[in-house]
Order: structure tokens, then sequence, then C-alpha cells
């Protein structure tokens, strides 16, 4: 991103301040603003028809908006911006449609398949589904080849995506891929509550993810109204929102979820990942995986930085975290590498 892109991109998120005051209390309430329709492209790294990709699909349909969905053929989580890139690879297109609002809408399941080499000899064979971005990558290039949508959507992903997950995940993968491609982008995840039936997969998320839909159409309009006909954010941003699970007697609460705050992304390591030898297989490692708050990990209770997206889900607040998906640090004299370069041109 360039210094002219990066000063307009503190520009609308200074301006995106202004407008999570408008849209900070959660509503069960559709937008009724008068916008103009969007047409969205709805992507997510669960699935197709898994995850709670179908409940804001609904929800932006019954807004008025154009939702076509590109999403891999089945779970990609923790794929991050990963595309595939083997010799000879193909992408396979199963296409169905869904009713939306007055119209009907078009969806994509995507595979693919790729013969690639091993470290060892040999060859090995990929017959499964694309990831987030191989998504996003054909919807630019192929659905909406020449036309590109007015928004990227990509969730809603059961589970927050924050703090050290957002580098692993694949909803803010498919994001980021949109936003580097020039089009507007929004990742949205429900967090997790530790309270809500962890062994019963969570079911009071779900609840909390139309929840989620109704205020992202919130957003959205708020968005239009503040970018004025034109884009709806800066080029090459991106925005990471993550929605609180707040509980009332072990029952979601709307009316418990604080205001909208931006937040900067946080350092917890919110998924330790464990590696445990196999007994009588050398060599070999089961993986073991936990969410932080369900274990005594300490990264659960480790301070956070200021601002930081976890604190904001911590006190059941809707977390909105403005990416750029820059990885260069300006000016880079900043680092304090300039000597290092100097010696190394001596």
């Amino acid at each position: 991103m360039t210094r002219w892109m990066k000063a307009a991109a503190a520009a609308v998120v200074a301006a995106l301040a202004l407008t999570l005051t408008f849209v900070g209390v959660a509503s069960s309430a559709p937008d009724n603003s008068g916008n103009q329709s969007l047409r969205i492209l709805l992507t997510n790294d669960d699935g197709a028809n898994r995850g709670y990709i179908d409940i804001v699909r609904q929800k932006l349909c019954a807004a008025g908006h154009s939702v076509t969905v590109v999403a891999p053929s089945g779970d990609q989580s923790g794929n991050s911006s990963r595309f595939t890139t083997a010799r000879g690879a193909t992408i396979k297109a199963s296409t169905s449609t869904f009713p939306c609002g007055s119209g009907t809408g078009t969806q994509y399941s995507l595979a693919s398949s790729f013969t690639a080499g091993n470290s060892g000899g040999g060859t090995y064979t990929y017959n499964g589904p694309a990831s987030p971005a191989d998504s996003v990558k054909f919807a630019l290039g192929v659905v909406f080849a020449g036309n590109p949508p007015d928004l990227v959507v990509s969730g809603a992903n059961p589970g927050q995506n924050m703090s050290s997950v957002v580098l692993k995940s694949g909803t803010v993968g498919a994001a980021l891929t949109a936003a580097q491609q020039g089009v507007p982008a929004i990742a949205l995840s429900v967090a997790f509550n530790p309270a809500d039936n962890p062994a019963g997969g969570f079911p009071q998320a779900q609840v909390a993810a139309g929840a989620l839909g109704d205020w992202t159409n919130r957003l959205i309009a708020e968005l239009q109204a503040n970018a004025k006909g034109g884009a709806l954010l800066a080029p090459g941003l991106s925005l990471n929102v993550n929605y609180p699970t707040v509980l009332t007697n072990g029952t979601f609460d709307p009316t418990k979820v604080g205001p909208a705050v931006l937040t900067v992304t946080g350092d917890r390591d919110l998924i330790p990942v464990g590696y445990v030898p196999v007994s009588g297989s050398p060599g070999t490692y089961s993986v073991n995986v936990s969410l932080c708050g369900l274990s005594s990990a300490p990264q659960c209770t480790a301070p956070e930085v200021k601002d930081a997206d976890t604190t904001a889900i911590d006190e059941g607040k809707i977390s909105v975290t403005p990416m750029d998906g820059d990885v260069t640090v300006l000016p880079p004299q900043s680092t304090g590498l300039q000597k290092v370069i100097n010696a190394l041109n001596r």
C-alpha cells in the first residue's frame, strides 16, 4: 500500500470511528435506510454450505442486496491466504441457486485438484476443497470478470478470528485477498463463549450469528452513507469484525451486546496447539488443539495490548479491526537495520 493509500485509509478509519457510533448497539431489525442494493460476493473458509454463511446470506438478501456465493467445497479453516499454485492444477465449480430477496442468487462450490512432488521422491495427488483465497480469486477473475462486486463479505465464521488467529484464519485471508485486489471486504466471526455448552457445539453462537447478520446490514448502510457514492472503504482496506456471544441465563441476549469499537489485533495465543508423541508409532504425533478460555492455558489470562480485539470481546463489545494487509514497515529505516545494510554494502 502506497503512502497516499495509507493516508486515505487513515481518513477512512477516522470516519469509520464515527460510523460505528451509529451502528454500535446490536439490533435485530434489518436495515431500512433506503441505500441502493449492492452486488456482494459472499465467501467463507468452512465450506459453501457450512458455518454461518447461510445465515449471513439470508440477512443480506433480506436487506435487498444481490448476493453471489463463491466458497470452498469443504472445510478450509486455518488456511490463511493460501491459494492453489501447482502446475496442471484444476478448479472445479459446482453451481446451484438460492432465493435472494425477489430474485435468485448463484452459488459456486469450488474444489481443486493437482499432483505435486513429495520431498522424499514420488508424487502425491490432492483432490479436495479449494481455498478461501482460491474462491475470491476465482470469483473476481471468472464470476465477476471485468465488473468486480461492490463488497466482499467473508463468513460468518463459528468462532473468533482475532489476536494470533488472524494470521492463520481463512475467513480473514479471504477478506485480505479481496482487499489486495482493490475490492472492499469485511470478515465476520462470532466469538464463542466458554459458558455456551462447548460439548454441544456452542449453540448460542449460532443465534448470535443472526444478530451479527442484522448488524452487518446496518454497518454496510452506514458505510454507504459515509462513502457518498464512492468506494465503501479506501483502496486496500478491509475490516475484521468479531461479534460477542453474550449470555443471560445461558441464552444469547442481544440487549447485553455492547457498542462497536475500533480495535487492534491482540497478541494472545487463542488456539494453543500441542504435539504429543503417539505411543508405539515413532515419529508420529497427535495434534491437540484447544480454545483459549476452555483450558488453563496461560495465554488466556495474559495482559493485552491497548485497544485489543480480545479485550473488546471480553467486555461484550463488537470488535472492528481495520486491516490494510500491508507487511511493509514504513519508513524501513525505522527498524534500525540501516546500519546492517550499510555494513553489507561495504
